[in-house]
């Protein structure tokens, strides 16, 4: 193997694994980030459910709460899988993505009391599919008004950040694949660039071993190869003198 392809694989090796890292790193970040921006963005509905129904409570309209929560399903489908309300009376709203299913998650209401805000994860029986269910207590002046809970589909949020994210790999590989090309172009060129002075003064070399007293190289060039060119003329001048 030449000179010129050993520079050239070499610097296309260190490239590619270059890439090869950036792109995992991205890949990874990329999807951190989306994860992040969808457990926000479910954060916030339940934040303004919880204060939606905290307002409704307040003046005892249980018709409000109810009506928010059809709505919050409404909007939110298919990510919301179901949303419910309990009072302290063990009055039950229950209100789910899938029409007749709502008896699945009623018991996730029943025995509810005043709690914290917590979120944990269960599964649809029918289905098998993993629900991250928010549930908070909603108290005035340390009286209990009832429970909130909302269940979002995790398996949706899963397929939504995997949709997001094979678009981005794309973009990513098509990125990666076109700067490998550039790069493999511009590290032929300068392969050519460093090796072509050397293919002269090896030439060079050969005639003047071969008596040609008269040979020059033409390198114009202000670097080591350059001075080393100067240098080989210079030894065939005294060469000739002598």
């Amino acid at each position: 193997m030449n000179i010129k392809l050993k520079f050239t694989f070499f610097i296309f090796c260190l490239l590619t694994l270059i890439i090869i890292g950036f792109s995992i790193s991205i890949y990874f970040t990329q999807k951190d980030i989306l994860k992040g921006q969808f457990e926000q963005n479910r954060q916030k509905i339940f934040k303004d459910f919880s204060s939606t129904c905290r307002e409704a409570l307040v003046v005892k309209d249980e018709i409000l709460v109810f009506n928010t929560i059809r709505s919050v399903v409404e909007t939110h489908r298919p990510q919301i899988v179901y949303v419910g309300y309990i009072s302290p009376t063990n009055t039950t709203f229950v209100i789910s993505r899938d029409q007749g299913k709502e008896s699945e998650f009623i018991n996730r209401l029943s025995g509810s009391a005043s709690v914290s805000r917590q979120t944990i994860t269960v599964f649809n029986s029918s289905s098998r599919e993993e629900i991250h269910e928010f549930s908070q207590s909603i108290e005035i002046a340390g009286s209990y008004l009832g429970t909130i809970k909302a269940g979002f589909s995790q398996n949706y949020l899963n397929e939504e950040i995997n949709k997001t994210i094979e678009v981005i790999a794309r973009k990513i590989l098509l990125l990666s694949a076109g700067s490998l090309i550039i790069g493999l172009i511009l590290t032929n060129l300068l392969a050519i660039y460093l090796v072509n002075p050397i293919k002269k003064l090896t030439k060079a070399s050969i005639d003047l071993g071969g008596g040609n007293l008269e040979t020059q190289v033409e390198i114009k060039r202000s670097d080591e190869i350059g001075r080393l060119a100067k240098t080989f003329n210079e030894m065939a001048k005294k060469l000739k003198q002598l």
